[in-house]
């Protein structure tokens, strides 16, 4: 019966299995000072789950690990981390979170959902993610990426987070697949100098957007890159356009 547990400490050697801890109303763990790699889903819709301590070594947050925490506001991941897997924090109750430089790939939908999460800081040595990273994370309004981003994103990364105002942040050379699609919050876009490619439907259904700017450097724009985007009225090239 873990309905009654609040808080846990492992000792060391201890390691923590696939759902483990999951539904339970744990309140804080702290993770054994030797653990690589979280459980799968070892505290999934641990909904009263407040604070992680995470060992300092800790390589990778497994797929679900924290879904679902929706009262774990925030997380100080070690700078090990090279690897944040599927849905690790997806429908958690982040606010903020800034990722380890260390983080080279995201396994998809990592924050998927995290209605609350306003500030994210992403890592610099970040090489890939697998989509959706953070898709539907509504209050999400600042973004800091590197000054040199060459990451190959997935489709829908930040899909309908209607609190950015703007993508000044976006340092990465490519606008990828559906990336700020439903992005009701743009209205007047400035695409960043240095970007060369907007990929399909990336600005698709942003229902407010009525002016964009697209800089000199890009040289390709993707079918329906702005397609359902209602109140679209102008768009400026500063070069030729594509």
């Amino acid at each position: 019966e873990l309905e009654n547990l609040e808080t846990v400490t492992l000792s060391a050697g201890t390691s923590i299995g696939p759902h483990c801890f999951a539904g339970s109303s744990l309140e804080s763990i702290v993770l054994p000072a030797e653990e690589t790699c979280t459980g799968q889903a070892a505290f999934k819709n641990c909904k009263n789950l407040k604070e992680v301590v995470f060992s300092p070594i800790l390589e990778e947050i497994n797929t679900q690990t924290f879904y679902g925490c929706t009262s774990l506001k925030a997380v100080d991941l070690p700078e090990s981390t090279w690897i944040i897997s599927y849905q690790a924090f997806a429908h958690s109750g982040l606010e903020a979170i800034e990722i380890p430089d260390n983080v080279v790939v995201f396994h998809g939908e990592s924050f998927l959902g995290c209605e609350s999460l306003k500030y994210v800081k992403l890592p610099a040595g970040l090489t890939e993610t697998y989509g959706s990273e953070f898709a539907d994370c509504t209050s999400l309004s600042t973004v800091i990426m590197p000054e040199e981003m060459d990451a190959v994103f997935g489709q829908w990364v930040f899909k309908n987070c209607d609190s950015l105002t703007d993508i000044s942040f976006h340092t990465a050379p490519v606008i990828g697949l559906n990336m700020y699609q439903g992005c009701d919050g743009l209205t007047n876009l400035s695409i960043p100098e240095g970007v060369l490619d907007i990929q399909n439907n990336a600005f698709a259904g942003c229902l407010n957007l009525n002016y964009v700017t697209i800089p000199a450097t890009v040289n390709a724009i993707g079918d329906q890159a702005f397609a359902a985007c209602g109140r679209l009225k102008t768009v400026a090239f500063r070069g030729d356009a594509p």
